[in-house]
């Protein structure tokens, strides 16, 4: 059995390098130490490393895909404690179900948040 570590750090995975930049500086102004990976199997690596405590997931991110890093996640001892917030455009239900499904703590639609909605919801989960 792994013995989990909570730490304060947190994977972003996104592939817009604007919005990647924006939310890491939020999150760093909170004290929460950033990862960033531009594709899902850089991410992935990272998280199996890091092991930070809450992975903010694009579904559309270059490479493998957000749900197939999802999926990998959650079947891996070492990484599948780690929290999962999708953060996507996506509004389609069938999506949503999909990652809930495979294990997403959390589902937000971009368009729908502020950086600030996301940072406050991102973290409660650090509490």
């Amino acid at each position: 059995m792994s013995e989990e570590k909570k730490n304060n750090a947190l994977l972003f995975i996104e592939d817009n390098p604007l919005l990647l930049h924006a939310y890491q500086k939020g999150f760093e102004e909170k004290n929460i130490e950033v990862y960033v990976a531009y594709d899902g199997e850089v991410g992935l690596q990272i998280a199996k490393e890091k092991k930070p405590s809450i992975i903010l997931l694009d579904l559309s991110v270059h490479g493998m895909g957000g749900l197939n890093v999802l999926e990998e996640i959650k079947k891996d001892e070492e990484t599948k404690g780690i929290k999962v917030v999708i953060f996507t455009m996506s509004e389609k239900p069938e999506d949503k179900q999909e990652a809930m499904e495979k294990g997403a703590d959390e589902y937000l639609i971009k368009s729908k948040h502020s950086l600030d909605d996301v940072i406050s919801i991102v973290l409660k989960y650090f509490l």
